[in-house]
């Protein structure tokens, strides 16, 4: 759960007619990844991000901006445009995010309002409607990247008939969910859809449930619910299971308990590091062996493993998912997913 959530091919190469071959190589060079086109939204985002403009997006009079810098002392907007400053790591805490209001003179952000005040908190009540209702209209919410676009809509797919750059990115907001998000990016001739577009939905769905997503690992097991306002006491498992409650609307931790064998302990709570080092060895342990640690999200599953052998013969489902985690935590993790005959790289 706590993630820092092919030899038969070339032989079919042979034995194939070169003209099958041309169009297979040509298929491939129409259909480009997920992640490869990806990259060229990264680039674009990065070098909006350093830009005075900013990455921006608009509805009517509102203006949200994304950077790498602070907002400027002069401004000439709406009142409740948003500015959302992003260390680079330069002041030593990278990815951390600042949100700034504008109120028609100055910006105004949290650690400078006074408690009592809700002035802070209404403009972001605001800025989540204006949001939201932008992703429902008729053109969604746009953004601009360094002259891509990031379009946002509310449960709509994206549109078969597109003309737009390569790398264009639009995001469907699944309407029942608020953190299921679906990706795809325009490849110049259709989009291509994330490949852990129907893992997130099935967590979404999952975490609603009463059995929650779980991780099975040795003896062991990990719980992910919002269907639970509080881990449930009748609860039968081993010293050092875990629960982490999630928020019902936006799907996000908002506790982590620890199973003592006869009551949940919170995390922080006196004792609750003792079970939490049970939970991380039996964890790694798990990580460490063929089949890894198990997750369930309603009938996907999911592997989070230290292995990069993949299973061969695998009787799996579609969009199953193989994690090959690194040992230290210093790289990034790799995702295989299951097409129903092979494991494939998003």
């Amino acid at each position: 759960m706590k993630l820092t959530l092919k030899s038969c091919c070339a032989l079919l190469v042979l034995i194939m007619p070169l003209s099958c071959v041309q169009i297979s190589q040509a298929n491939a060079a129409a259909d480009p990844s997920f992640s490869s086109l990806m990259e060229i939204t990264n680039k674009a985002t990065l070098e909006a991000r350093n830009s005075d403009e900013g990455e921006y997006c608009s509805y009517q009079n509102y203006k949200s901006t994304v950077s790498y810098s602070r907002p400027p002392e002069i401004y000439s907007g709406s009142d409740g445009d948003l500015w959302v400053f992003v260390d680079d790591g330069t002041t030593g805490f990278p990815g951390e995010q600042t949100n700034y209001f504008w109120d028609s003179s100055s910006w105004i952000h949290a650690p400078m309002m006074d408690d009592a005040s809700t002035q802070f908190g209404d403009y972001a009540h605001q800025n989540d409607a204006i949001v939201r209702r932008a992703q429902k209209s008729e053109g969604g919410f746009q953004c601009v990247i360094s002259g891509l676009l990031k379009l946002e809509f509310w449960g709509q797919e994206p549109p078969a008939k597109y003309s737009g750059m390569v790398g264009d990115l639009y995001i469907n907001f699944d309407s029942r969910f608020h953190d299921a998000q679906l990706y795809y990016i325009w490849s110049g001739s259709k989009w291509i859809a994330n490949l852990e577009n129907p893992y997130t939905l099935a967590h979404a769905v999952a975490t609603r449930t009463k059995d929650g997503e779980f991780c099975i690992y040795g003896k062991n097991k990990d719980v992910y619910s919002a269907y639970y306002s509080a881990p449930p006491s009748s609860y039968k498992g081993v010293k050092g299971d875990l629960w982490i409650v999630a928020d019902k609307t936006n799907g996000r931790a908002v506790s982590t308990s620890y199973w003592d064998g006869k009551s949940w302990l919170k995390d922080g709570a006196p004792g609750a590091d003792a079970l939490k080092k049970i939970n991380d060895a039996v964890q790694y342990k798990a990580r460490n062996s063929a089949t890894g640690e198990v997750c369930h999200a309603g009938t996907n599953i999911s592997a989070q493993t230290f292995s990069a052998k993949l299973p061969t013969v695998y009787k799996g489902k579609a969009n199953d998912r193989w994690i090959v985690m690194d040992k230290k935590g210093e790289k990034s993790n790799i995702y295989y997913y299951w097409t129903g005959k092979s494991w494939v790289l998003n």
